[in-house]
């Protein structure tokens, strides 16, 4: 970082040490391995963007600051920043070869959470997008988008 000054956020891939534990985990490193090998990856190569995970990442404090900082009415905060960082011109920078160690969950009633957490990103990531174009869908057209600023719910309905 320290001999590129335009860049804000390098950003390393996740590997999980317990990935062969079970069909739960086999499932989930088959999910995030594709989100880093190929989303994270490519959109970093051809994009210069890519979401901030929340993990394995290190930013220059500078970009946080000019980005407007964290901001606690989300809860996909690490995205929020990453597209703030992005539209002020900062540069990021995927290693694919840098592996974090992380642990997976392993029991299946942690099912329940990997659901929400997956619905909750999902919405809030498309309701963030939709803020930052300032998008409205009408109401009357049968299209509804609701959000708790608190991130406890988080709803879209079509």
């Amino acid at each position: 970082m320290q001999d590129d000054p335009e860049l804000g956020l390098v950003q390393a891939r996740w590997s999980f040490v317990n990935k062969d534990e079970n069909l739960l985990t086999r499932l989930q490193n088959i999910n995030l391995c594709f989100h880093f090998e190929v989303e994270q990856q490519v959109n970093g190569v051809f994009l210069n963007f890519f979401g901030f995970n929340g993990t394995a990442g290190v930013w220059r404090i500078k970009a946080l600051e000019e980005s407007g900082g964290w901001l606690e009415r989300t809860t996909v905060e690490d995205m929020d920043i990453a597209v703030r960082a992005h539209l002020h011109g900062w540069k990021f920078i995927f290693l694919n070869d840098v592996k974090v160690n992380l642990e997976l969950y392993p029991d299946p009633d942690t099912d329940i959470f990997i659901t929400w957490s997956t619905e909750n990103w999902l919405v809030n990531h498309c309701c963030e997008s939709l803020e930052k174009q300032n998008f409205c869908l009408p109401s009357n057209e049968g299209f509804s988008i609701s959000r708790n600023w608190s991130g406890i719910q988080s709803k879209i309905q079509l």
